[in-house]
């Protein structure tokens, strides 16, 4: 067993030896490529000296004169491009400058144009609410009230003008503020945007619908010889001249 353990214990001696020689003979081997590769250019940079000193004076001074031409040419091409990258720079400047001064005058054009345009439908708005007001006004004081048909067709028409008008008796102030740049008296946001869209298509919708019933109405009372009772009545046609204007007014400023 001596035996044995000693026997693998120089195998392992052995083994170890032949490794660390391995390894210090490949380390050897790059050391001496590098030399060698360093001496190779040393070489080569002597070569090069030995042939620029070999070389005529007058064929040194030839060409030492096109490395001076070569320098300026380099030089002149150098101050061109920066000409060249100074002309571009201003010229994107003032193209900048054109850009920002038309989009400016674009935006004052139409914060001007929004201003009048605001304020003058803000009052023609708020004088036909006015108007539609009084009509209601007149409309509930008369003896007949809300019992014909004709007011209250009436009626309908003065409710649907008075939607639609204080959607833009608002001087624009429901329009979101964050476009203040371009349209005047903008301060609201994205919900009395869409409050007012709504009214205003309700109003709209129903005021021009509701003329339309308030002239079927009058062809078949003054054409047709039809009375009011028979209208209302007999054959049921007042409830569709204004359901027709609500619903399709409703319908349309709820998905459009």
């Amino acid at each position: 067993q001596r035996a044995m353990k000693n026997i693998t214990f120089s195998l392992l001696l052995v083994f170890l030896n032949a490794n660390n020689y391995s390894i210090f003979t490949d380390a050897a081997i790059t050391r001496q490529k590098h030399e060698e590769e360093k001496l190779v250019a040393i070489d080569a940079n002597l070569k090069n000296w030995r042939n620029y000193q070999e070389q005529d004076p007058a064929t040194l001074e030839v060409n030492l004169r096109h490395l001076e031409v070569e320098v300026e040419e380099l030089t002149e091409q150098n101050s061109t491009m920066k000409e060249n990258m100074t002309q571009l720079v201003e010229e994107d400047d003032e193209g900048d400058n054109n850009i920002r001064n038309n989009l400016t005058k674009n935006y004052t054009t139409v914060y001007n144009a929004s201003k009048i345009g605001g304020i003058l439908l803000g009052i023609s708005a708020t004088i036909s609410m006015i108007a539609s007001s009084l009509l209601i006004m007149i409309i509930l004081r008369s003896a007949k009230g809300l019992s014909s048909p004709q007011n209250r067709i009436i009626f309908g028409m003065s409710i649907s003008d008075i939607l639609y008008s204080s959607s833009n008796a608002t001087f624009n102030s429901m329009i979101p503020k964050d476009v203040n740049y371009m349209v005047w008296n903008a301060q609201g946001n994205v919900t009395t945007c869409i409050m007012m869209g709504y009214i205003c298509w309700l109003g709209t919708t129903t005021s021009l619908l509701y003329p339309c019933s308030l002239n079927l109405y009058y062809l078949l009372l003054v054409k047709d010889t039809r009375t009011n009772w028979y209208i209302r009545m007999k054959k049921n046609i007042e409830p569709y001249l204004h359901a027709v204007p609500i619903l399709v007014g409703t319908v349309g400023s709820t998905f459009f």
